[in-house]
């Protein structure tokens, strides 16, 4: 977490990814790895927490932006010597929700109606 807030400082990070990721970090990643060593985190425990968030409701984005988090944590504890390398992790399946498209006659009258209420206003 020291690492990201200098990176917010050099501008390498915004203010507000470093907030995400130490909210990841204090919140269920120290809940379900906080009393463990380092070296016991492997790739059957991270499948147990993939589990544990999904069955909380959480989505696949946000399963993928904690496992991210936990990745980074992993890769800390390589460089500083406290793991000679990080464990596998398990694939999360990522669900293609692709939104709709529109067809070039839709996307044309789309194009016209903006191009019509340029320096409009209404109300909401």
């Amino acid at each position: 977490m020291k690492e990201d807030a200098l990176k917010v400082e050099r501008g390498e990070l915004t203010k507000q990814h470093s907030t995400c990721q130490n909210n990841r970090i204090k919140g269920l990643l120290y809940e379900y790895f906080g009393d463990r060593d380092i070296k016991e985190i492997d790739y059957a425990l991270m499948d147990d927490f993939w589990t544990d968030l999904f069955r909380r409701g959480l989505s696949n984005n946000t399963v993928k932006l904690h496992f991210s988090s936990l990745r980074k944590v992993l890769t800390y504890a390589q460089r500083y010597k406290l793991l000679d390398i990080p464990p596998v992790k398990p694939t999360i399946k990522q669900e293609d929700n692709a939104r709709g498209f529109f067809n070039l006659r839709e996307y044309l009258a789309l194009c016209r109606a903006s191009h019509r209420l340029l320096g409009t206003s209404h109300g909401i």
